[in-house]
């Protein structure tokens, strides 16, 4: 590699790569160009092996989030203390440096730092033919993409059921495709082609997802697919002519009392920097008056800006974006079997009947749970034999060990 400037290494699509305020010649086989720009602060004179590189992102990262905590690399997350707040600040944080989406199966409690490494360097498995055509079920991740509850859901249907994850676009997008549901249904749909170019489908969407999962079936079957299940796993709409109203009034709250005022959300914070603050207003006013584009241009722009509250500001954006593609969306009728998991408060405001005169084959499974205890051990217990059920499987042990699922 050459050129000067101060570096730090990345790993993106299995190539190590590296920068900061420098451009660096990396060879036509890393990027368009062979050249990236990137950052911090070593000097790469040699290539260690791809593990070394990711052990040493890695251990950085752990001493961002965590701080003094020991890392060991044969220590389970449970062992070491990592729960479900800290696992996501893990995975948020590493996808930031490696620019890549990550699945929350890599911190299954039973797994060490040691698998996440692994499993960031080496290849996925490919998936069984054998029993693709049966087992495989492709899943369509909530608004803000994968998180911890998901793959409680995953471990809880690993072994008869391999799940490939489709993971939504992120915001380097275009704001004009994350904000068209369609647009992003044809985007998983090209990755469902390429990871089973024929046989039959099995679908599931969690939340946002849910909405995906239906607009995948429905062009599934216009292309002359089969789909053997669509599983909606509590799509709740935000279309107000979905919901009953006299349940609205009773079970969710008045609009005004979701979220503080505009000039409330605005105000500068207890030792918040003169820039900061501008910053983070700067950003808020451009998604409050819907110039999401440019919201989403100033997010990337602050890429690499450590004092930039990326966390809340990228699921800001994305609440923004995913609701206008819901908002915009018009669903024509599907008539693949379906399976809509019910939560207690979805049951309340009708919407089995919204989704039942989409889909004429709706199978209503209700579930004594919450739309975010979904995937608790209770809920779990009646969601994963009415899935095995409709898909004609019986139930198997899992592993001892998670395995690391696929992701696409």
């Amino acid at each position: 590699m050459r050129g000067s400037g101060r570096v730090d290494i990345v790993v993106q699509s299995g190539a190590i790569v590296a920068t900061t305020r420098g451009l660096f010649d990396c060879g036509p086989g890393y990027t368009s160009g062979g050249k990236v720009e990137l950052y911090q602060t070593r000097v790469v004179t040699e290539s260690p092996s791809e593990i070394q590189f990711t052990r040493e992102i890695f251990a950085k990262v752990w001493v961002e989030v965590l701080g003094g905590t020991p890392l060991d690399d044969d220590l389970t997350w449970g062992e070491a203390g990592v729960d479900s707040l800290r696992s996501l600040q893990l995975l948020l944080r590493l996808e930031e440096v490696l620019q890549r989406n990550l699945s929350f199966d890599l911190f299954a409690r039973e797994l060490t730092p040691g698998d996440l490494i692994r499993g960031l360097t080496q290849p996925a498995a490919p998936l069984d033919k054998s029993e693709a055509d049966v087992h495989t079920l492709f899943l369509v991740p909530g608004i803000y993409g994968d998180e911890p509850r998901l793959a409680d859901f995953r471990r809880a249907l690993s072994g008869p059921i391999s799940c490939v994850t489709l993971m939504l676009p992120e915001l380097d997008q275009p704001a004009q495709m994350l904000g068209d549901l369609r647009a992003t249904a044809r985007l998983l749909l090209k990755r469902i082609n390429e990871e089973k170019p024929e046989g039959p489908i099995s679908l599931a969407g969690y939340s946002f997802g849910g909405f995906v999962a239906y607009q995948l079936a429905t062009e599934l079957v216009a292309a002359g697919r089969e789909v053997k299940l669509l599983c909606l796993l509590d799509p709740i709409p935000v279309k107000p002519e979905a919901f009953d109203k006299a349940a609205v009034a009773k079970y969710l709250p008045a609009e005004d009392t979701q979220e503080p005022a505009l000039w409330t959300r605005l105000r500068r914070r207890p030792n918040e920097t003169v820039s900061l603050y501008f910053e983070r207003m700067l950003f808020r006013v451009l998604v409050e008056v819907r110039q999401l584009e440019l919201a989403r241009l100033f997010f990337n722009a602050n890429r690499h800006n450590h004092r930039f509250e990326r966390a809340p500001l990228r699921r800001r954006l994305l609440l923004a974006l995913r609701t206008r593609a819901i908002r915009s969306w018009t669903p024509s009728p599907c008539d693949a079997p379906t399976l809509l998991i019910a939560s207690e408060i979805s049951n309340q405001l009708g919407l089995p009947r919204y989704w039942s005169a989409l889909c004429p084959k709706t199978t209503v499974h209700p579930v004594s749970a919450d739309h975010f205890t979904l995937f608790e051990p209770a809920p779990l217990a009646q969601i994963v034999p009415a899935i095995l059920d409709a898909l004609g499987l019986s139930a198997a042990p899992a592993s001892a060990k998670t395995p690391i699922l696929r992701s696409a």
